[in-house]
């Protein structure tokens, strides 16, 4: 080299864009990432999940409502069960979530026992419902 400006450049030149990339987001490359990204991470995956617990509960004082109410039209038990469906979708992509959670921090994070609770609540009063129209 000619002088280090001319070393930088060829440094530079020799930076891919996949290591650019990977310092920007804390990508260390072996597959684990800093510990902010799992904060970070874990905190966003749990909004999701309570973003769908909140509409899970809509949906369930929904049905409740819909139960109090005694209307038996064919139509009021088609709602119901399109929503009672909708509640298992929320309920399986919740499931999802979780298992990728686990795979980012391990099975035996105290944080999930408290997620697959209100899941299995979910799964028990889905099951309640259906038994009823």
């Amino acid at each position: 080299y000619t002088s280090l400006q001319d070393h930088d450049q060829e440094t530079k030149r020799l930076i891919s864009p996949a290591d650019k990339m990977a310092k920007r987001t804390g990508d260390t490359g072996n597959g684990s990432h800093p510990p902010a990204y799992h904060r970070k991470s874990f905190e966003l995956e749990k909004i999701k999940f309570e973003e769908e617990r909140k509409k899970s509960r809509h949906l369930q004082e929904q049905l409740a409502h819909a139960k109090e109410s005694k209307s038996d039209s064919q139509l009021e038990i088609e709602r119901n069960k399109a929503v009672i469906e909708e509640l298992k979708n929320n309920a399986r992509d919740d499931r999802n979530t979780i298992a990728n959670l686990k795979k980012h921090f391990g099975d035996n994070d105290k944080r999930f026992e408290e997620m697959e609770d209100e899941i299995d609540e979910l799964n028990e009063t889905i099951q309640r419902l259906e038994q009823s129209l």
